[in-house]
């Protein structure tokens, strides 16, 4: 009995497996995960985020590529922790602009909450603007936390996966903005001086 009263917060904020969490510090500011995430086929695409909580989940495989196809869903699941005194926000990123759809559940203590992002979603609608998906981390300074990520997308990819703590993301996203811009406006010259 007292095993199950332990167990009891576990089960209900879902954890898929005994996995160790992964404890962010200040430094490295970015890390791929795409190895260190264990995943999940759910070959129907019909499981809710209750379901993958009870599903088992396998060792990650980076630079695998998953076929999908119309109908399936690739869940990723990473257990993480923010070290004690460690005040950086994190984000996670899926750095692949043509994604059909990803949902990022995070557990906020009481329910599992998601956010959806993605090409076949306004842009509007996504949690953070951007040219790929990427979500915002809560994390209690000290508490392991389970995140699960729902991925559809018909075309085979290896689906990148990255923590970067805020600063660091959005250095990234204003370089990657200042190359499109320089590029951009190289092609717009050149245009001009053909004429």
């Amino acid at each position: 009995a007292l095993l199950l009263v332990a167990a009891a917060p576990a089960a209900a904020q879902g954890t898929t497996g005994a996995a160790e969490p992964l404890v962010l510090s200040d430094s490295p500011d970015h890390i791929d995960v795409r190895a260190r995430a264990r995943t999940w086929l759910d070959a129907q695409g019909q499981a809710r985020v209750e379901d993958a909580v009870r599903a088992t989940f396998r060792p990650g495989e980076a630079g695998r590529n998953w076929q999908l196809g119309p109908d399936a869903a690739l869940w990723l699941h990473l257990r993480l922790q923010r070290a004690p005194g460690q005040r950086r926000d994190w984000m996670l990123e899926l750095p692949l602009p043509v994604l059909d759809l990803v949902t990022g559940y995070q557990w906020d203590g009481t329910r599992w909450r998601g956010e959806t992002a993605g090409d076949t979603v306004p842009v509007d609608s996504w949690p953070e603007r951007g040219r790929y998906p990427f979500f915002r981390l809560h994390l209690p300074p000290g508490e392991p936390r389970d995140v699960l990520v729902r991925v559809r997308h018909a075309a085979a990819a290896d689906f990148p996966l990255a923590l970067s703590t805020a600063v660091r993301h959005n250095d990234t996203v204003q370089r990657e903005y200042v190359g499109l811009g320089t590029a951009s406006g190289a092609m717009l010259l050149l245009i001009v001086g053909c004429f």
